[in-house]
């Protein structure tokens, strides 16, 4: 039961870094500017819950492998996955599809924190 609790948990951590972030306050506006308004608001939003909840279980699966307790090791990890398979493969969207830097960062940036976040809690729950 503890897992399905850091599952929800992760998910609710994603959702509302996701939330804030893109948020008209923060970086929303430039966001928005660039993309657009998504036409499926509804669908767009169940996607990202699909995302978070498959992101929470990999997480979940590394925490238990690797035995991680403490929220600062599952944030290690956050930042260590982010790193190497988020933000290195979404680069390519910078090199070839020729996105602003600007906005690759704005993206990073929200999955950086939720990454971090997620797997820091999720250590702490499991």
């Amino acid at each position: 039961m503890t897992y399905f609790y850091a599952i929800l948990a992760a998910i609710v951590i994603y959702m509302t870094v996701g939330g804030v972030w893109f948020s008209k306050s923060l970086f929303g506006k430039e966001w928005f500017k660039h993309y657009g308004q998504p036409k499926n608001m509804a669908g767009s939003m169940m996607g990202a819950i699909i995302n978070a909840f498959i992101v929470s279980c990999v997480l979940l699966f590394f925490v238990l492998h690797l035995q991680l307790v403490t929220f600062f090791d599952g944030a290690i990890l956050g930042f260590l996955v982010w790193l190497g398979f988020v933000a290195t493969t979404h680069f390519s969207s910078v090199l070839w599809a020729k996105q602003p830097i600007k906005l690759y960062w704005i993206n990073q940036g929200a999955f950086l924190l939720s990454f971090v976040l997620m797997a820091g809690v999720i250590s702490v729950i499991a």
